[in-house]
């Protein structure tokens, strides 16, 4: 924690006058009366061991009251709260600031402790979280108002949330990875001149220059587009596990040190080329299996796009007025027109109509629909118009219930996973144990290569192929599946899948091409 900055968050103090917060029975200087509220809150909670835990500080409480209940007025609560049974109700979230287990940690107690709440589900990863809660004790804006008091902004989960936490996501991506390949570009140049040659033993300046140069490219590689190493290695070993960021980044700095060591006392070898060369290289990794989680998310979250975002609601006197599908409620009736796409569940009040149900049912072929049948929101009218009366919107919705299954998954992490994490905890021990003796041993044996021989111990048997084996796996099985048309809602379900040997359909018509083709044609003679 920095000595001149706030207890919470880390940020600058003002120059005259910090707020002290209480926390732990010390006064701690804070910058602000939120994070004084936020880190007071905490202490009183008991949960002041989240300041030990964590591995940065938290963000500076951004959500004001007034942004939470804003989700108290019905007509939008109903979009993202979904009824269970009696007066349970569920939520999912997204979290906006969760970095690491200590952050999951102080957002599973914190929102555990507010009455009412039953069950909080946070998953790091995917910086999603379900809560389920009574509604008779307990409200959405108190959730999202305590999530604001620990320093976090909780967004109930749509379709823009989606798309900007992808959006920022892809975009910090691109630029460390941009940065990265630059800096490995210009280090392999300086580099270049170095092992072809190019200068002679006694232009040493010269050859100082281009150490210095790669050191000046080579650092903004280790400590801008590295970040996500050190960050996830101190959260690793802060949460007491070995994950395969710990190698990694033991790598990157001890090559980084070793190279600037050299540089300083004029040694013979650097290594700012290949420092670069290897955080560029584990981007890249990591950069590919970020679109194609991506990718399989935009696929199985189509599901939240299928509803329209305006309807045409019928006045009393039989007029149309466009009004947000949000602002629909239970009676209201809506005109919709052919070829356009039900916005929320109800019964046909029109003669008949004619609905394709494909991604909700399966049915490959358009369903005759009668006056009095249900309709269900993202159904596509092939053949109307219809005119609908509305009984349920928002979360109630049958096309939100498969959303919410979809989210549920996500939010959960398969037995297939967990097995995964550990074996690779397993062997990123193995590998520092190996790394030690490798170190030891040459130390014996020739002390001049003990650096080279540790550091290529731990650079090849870098686990990162084995801890993104099962989940890149997974991704693109759902993203398979979900092309298909076939959402996955338990994460264990493409394990079980594997092991099956007999699968029953209940119908056919799911299993066929919709579209009738020509085989042959046979020609008859009149009179044959």
């Amino acid at each position: 924690m920095n000595a001149n900055g706030c207890w919470h968050c880390g940020e600058p103090l003002p120059a005259a006058g910090a707020p002290q917060a209480m926390v732990g029975g010390a006064a701690r200087p804070v910058c602000c009366q939120g994070c004084l509220a936020a880190s007071e809150w905490i202490d009183r909670l008991g949960l002041a061991d989240y300041y030990r835990l964590r591995s940065e500080p938290a963000q500076r409480p951004a959500q004001t009251a007034s942004d939470s209940v804003v989700w108290d007025r019905a007509e939008l609560a109903r979009h993202v709260v979904r009824e269970l049974d009696g007066d349970e109700r569920e939520t999912l979230l997204l979290v906006d600031g969760l970095r690491c287990s200590a952050c999951v940690w102080l957002i599973e107690r914190s929102l555990g402790a507010l009455p009412g709440v039953n069950r909080v589900q946070v998953n790091a990863g995917a910086q999603r979280a379900r809560v389920t809660w009574d509604a008779t004790r307990c409200t959405l804006p108190a959730i999202l108002q305590t999530l604001a008091r620990t320093g976090y902004r909780g967004l109930p989960l749509d379709v823009a949330a989606l798309d900007d936490a992808r959006r920022r996501e892809a975009r910090l991506a691109l630029k460390r990875l941009l940065v990265a390949g630059f800096g490995a570009m210009q280090a392999m140049m300086y580099a270049s001149a170095l092992y072809l040659g190019a200068f002679d033993a006694a232009d040493t300046s010269t050859r100082d220059l281009f150490r210095w140069l790669g050191l000046l490219v080579a650092t903004p590689v280790v400590f801008y587009s590295a970040a996500p190493f050190f960050a996830g290695a101190m959260r690793g070993l802060h949460a007491r596990r070995l994950g395969m960021d710990v190698p990694v980044a033991l790598a990157i700095a001890l090559i980084y040190l070793a190279s600037l060591v050299e540089a300083i006392r004029g040694g013979t070898e650097v290594y700012f080329d290949s420092v670069s060369m290897f955080v560029f290289f584990l981007l890249v990794g990591r950069h590919l299996e970020m679109r194609a989680r991506h990718r399989a998310g935009d696929l199985s979250d189509a599901l939240a796009r299928l509803t329209p975002m305006f309807a045409d609601r019928l006045r009393a006197d039989g007029s149309l007025e466009r009004v947000a599908a949000a602002e629909l409620a239970p009676g209201d009736r809506v005109h919709v027109a052919e070829g356009g796409v039900v916005p929320a569940d109800g019964t046909l009040d029109s003669e008949a109509c004619r609905v394709d149900e494909a991604l909700l049912s399966g049915e490959s072929a358009a369903v005759a629909k009668r006056s009095g049948d249900a309709l269900v929101a993202g159904s596509l009218v092939v053949q109307g118009p219809a005119r609908l009366r509305v009984e349920q919107v928002g979360a109630d919705t049958v096309l939100a219930g498969i959303l919410a299954l979809v989210s549920r998954a996500q939010t959960e992490r398969p037995r297939l996973a967990v097995a995964g994490e550990r074996a690779a905890a397993g062997f990123v021990a193995r590998v520092l144990a190996l790394a030690a003796l490798t170190a030891l041993g040459w130390s014996v044996v020739d002390p001049s290569r003990a650096f080279t021989a540790t550091l290529a111990v731990l650079v090849v048997s870098c686990p990162c192929a084995l801890a993104l084996a099962v989940p890149a796996a997974l991704t693109r099985a759902l993203a398979v599946l979900a092309r298909r048309g076939v959402l996955v809602v338990r994460p264990d379900a493409i394990e079980a899948l594997a092991t099956a040997t007999h699968v029953v359909f209940d119908k056919t018509g799911t299993l066929t091409s919709p579209q009738l083709t020509l085989e042959h044609l046979d020609l008859l003679r009149a009179g044959s």
